[in-house]
């Protein structure tokens, strides 16, 4: 007996799970003399009112649910052979499944089945305590176990390879917030995150097997940068290392989907399927295909055994062992349940669990945005629920800090986020109060990452995002002629915390809600107009500073960064050079010529990651076999000049991921294989192709010349020594 056709690719796990029951079912049907044909007897006779059936298929689904729990099985975990809690509700749900397909008229009564699964269920539990049997369910992360995963994976993540390090640590920290959801949250694109009207971050989520549209608030943490969303998403864009319109951009590489067809949906996107899926229940299929990567689940649980594997002894030993991708959604829910103040339906509406259809319908009337605010007020480390949080922003300094300051955080605001904001394509683009809101979260706890990095034990390295805050540091002194440091921005995130603490004192200071009274709403003004004087007396004490220990005249380096910034810059370089690796062939060119990766570099291994990235983009313009023309970048000296370098940014993002297809595409033509996505394996591929197509190759080299000496193929950014000759194409 086989399932009917069900019109979506079934993954592999349920595929499997489906067999072993059908399997079982057999031997059961074997074991009391039943066949096929005789439960079709048994069916067709239910509908028969002239003779009332001997048995019927409840009593078989009964008979069939004590067969499991007495079936004893070579693979079990269990010392008595017998299976495990879930596996049997899992076959029995699987035959269930099956019976409707072929009988859905004699299995119309849902209670009877749910009170059989639950007995089933209840015995296995009663069987399991006698006998002591240890279940293996996940054990819950505690908010402990949480910061010591979150602040090992970004205090360790190097320059080179880092990113996935920082990108794996914000899906942690994604997972706490959304009890973790992690088939809808983990694909979510950019334009489903906003900042809403009262100042929270707003996640947009489709729950995709539910076909609802649901929208989770998520604050600042109160105390721990490990686990604040607000955080996690600053160093997430911070450390980008090309546009994407994902909110998490490995995903999509290194897991593959669980929804239908193995591919990531939008909101929309999963509501029409879903849909169209209903109308046209007859489609059949797709071929089956065989997995080759981890789902979502699997994917966190390996980073979670990782980090922990990778761990020192010491700090290993602290951490709850064992813990998979579902420990996260069990502490997270334990960690909310624990507030006196939330309601146990408010918890379970955020984090999608299946109840009895009475308390959903009342979850649906009953749990509003106020509700799932807070939820995430406790998840966020906040003891009043009650009490409003308000979310800090940059635009808090407005008042704090001078013209000139002012303007200087802004400018660095556009160097870090660079990958994240600018582009003609919206799907790329963050909304800017999220970057604000994020971008005040890293300087408010800039501090803590900085003494987290310096204490971290193992190997030193230069560790990921304070490098991409020096070379945001850097870009900024060269565009403004400005001499700011990291402890600029560590002075910049004291007075945010300063002025979002007055502001939260509620919460901060551990007060009681008093109402809406008089007394309370002027008492509040007061503080506000408070904190707005002290804002501008600062303000005024450090412009005064600045004037005593300005020099009567101006330095040549200042000088000459404001007429030859990236002169001036190259005269104070970070310690570390560029990032030469990226996450596909589009990003790899977007950094050659916006990370000006051919400049001179020490260290063998340093010299090899861009000797990739050179014989890439010079495999790509060969591949490419279309007219092309890179212009010289435009100097950012001025705001004309800006605008003329997001002009310029767009258009080799345009043109990068243009070349990344087709180059994809011709190499496909030559060898069939799947797509390349970094420098060096396209530096091999090339290799082998001259080895085994030379003809095909030579081919496509002596047009790409062609093409060069008529001038169709123009590059005036790369210097002409990095750039293939007819001599090196041989």
């Amino acid at each position: 007996m086989k399932r009917a056709s069900r019109g979506l690719d079934t993954p592999a796990g349920t595929i499997g799970q489906e067999a072993a029951a059908e399997k079982l079912f057999e031997e059961f049907l074997s074991s009391i003399g039943l066949s096929k044909n005789d439960l079709d007897n048994i069916h067709k006779s239910h509908h028969n009112e002239a003779s009332l059936p001997t048995q019927n298929l409840y009593s078989l689904l009964t008979a069939f649910s004590i067969f499991i729990q007495t079936k004893k099985s070579d693979k079990a975990r269990s010392t008595d052979g017998l299976l495990a809690k879930s596996t049997a509700l899992g076959y029995f749900s699987q035959i269930v499944n099956l019976l409707r397909d072929r009988y859905s008229k004699s299995l119309d009564d849902t209670k009877r089945i749910a009170k059989i699964r639950d007995k089933m269920s209840s015995f296995i539990e009663e069987r399991n305590l006698r006998a002591n049997v240890q279940t293996n369910d996940a054990p819950g992360c505690s908010i402990d176990d949480l910061s010591m995963l979150v602040e090992y994976l970004v205090t360790t993540a190097d320059v080179a390879t880092g990113f996935k390090s920082i990108h794996d640590s914000a899906l942690l920290v994604m997972m706490w917030h959304t009890f973790g959801r992690a088939v809808d949250t983990c694909f979510s694109r950019k334009q489903q995150l906003s900042l809403a009207a009262s100042g929270e971050l707003f996640l947009h989520i489709a729950r995709i097997k539910t076909s609802v549209v649901q929208g989770v608030s998520v604050y600042k943490s109160l105390k721990r940068w490990q686990q604040c969303m607000f955080h996690a998403f600053g160093m997430l864009f911070v450390c980008y290392d090309e546009p994407s319109e994902f909110l998490f951009p490995l995903a999509p590489h290194f897991v593959e989907s669980d929804l239908p067809g193995s591919h990531p949906y939008s909101q929309e996107e999963a509501v029409l399927y879903w849909d169209r899926l209903v109308e046209d229940d007859n489609t059949l299929p797709p071929r089956k295909r065989e997995r080759k990567r981890p789902n979502i689940a699997s994917y966190i649980t390996e980073v979670i055994r990782d980090a922990v594997k990778a761990m020192p002894p010491t700090t290993r030993n602290s951490v709850t062992p064992h813990m998979t991708s579902h420990s996260i959604r069990r502490g997270a829910a334990a960690y909310a349940n624990a507030s006196p103040k939330l309601a146990i339906q408010w918890i379970s509406t955020r984090g999608a669990w299946l109840l009895e259809s009475l308390t959903k319908a009342f979850a649906y009337i009953g749990t509003t945005t106020k509700e799932d605010q807070s939820v995430a007020k406790v998840l966020a480390g906040y003891p009043s629920p009650d009490l409003p949080v308000v979310t800090p922003s940059i635009r808090d300094l407005q008042e704090r800090l001078s013209a000139l300051e002012y303007k200087q955080l802004i400018t660095l605001r556009s160097e870090l986020y660079r990958h994240v904001t600018g582009f003609h394509d919206v799907r790329f683009n963050v909304a800017l109060e999220v970057i604000d809101a994020t971008f005040a979260a890293l300087l408010i706890h800039l501090e803590e990452v900085q003494t987290a990095a310096a204490s971290s034990d193992g190997v030193t390295v230069v560790h990921r995002y304070l490098y991409e805050l020096q070379r945001g540091v850097a870009a900024t002194n060269a565009r403004l002629g400005s001499s700011i440091s990291l402890n600029t921005c560590c002075k910049w995130g004291g007075h945010l915390k300063a002025h979002w603490q007055a502001v939260n004192h509620g919460q901060i200071g551990n007060a009681v809600a008093g109402g809406d009274t008089l007394l309370a709403s002027t008492l509040e003004n007061v503080l506000n107009q408070l904190v707005l004087v002290n804002e501008k007396l600062g303000r005024l004490e450090d412009t005064y500073r600045q004037l005593i220990a300005q020099p009567p005249f101006e330095t040549p380096q200042r000088l000459l960064a404001q007429v030859h910034p990236r002169v001036a810059a190259a005269g104070t370089p970070p310690d570390t050079p560029a990032i030469a690796m990226t996450s596909t062939l589009a990003g790899c060119l977007l950094n050659w010529y916006t990370n000006h990766i051919w400049e001179t570099v020490k260290g063998k291994k340093e010299q090899n990651k861009r000797a990739d990235s050179k014989a890439a983009i010079n495999i790509m313009l060969i591949l490419y076999q279309k007219p092309l023309e890179i212009p010289a970048e435009p100097v950012r000296s001025h705001s004309d000049g800006e605008t003329s370098y997001q002009q310029w940014k767009n258009a080799l993002w345009t043109l990068a991921v243009a070349m990344d297809a087709a180059v994809n595409e011709c190499l496909y033509a030559l060898d069939q294989r799947k797509p390349t996505r970094k420098a060096a394996s396209l530096r091999k591929r090339w290799k082998a192709l001259k080895l085994t197509n030379p003809d095909a190759v030579q081919a496509i080299v002596a047009q790409f010349l062609q093409m060069k000496a008529n001038g169709q193929v123009i590059d005036a950014c790369t210097p002409e020594t990095h750039l293939w000759k007819a001599k090196d194409l041989v």
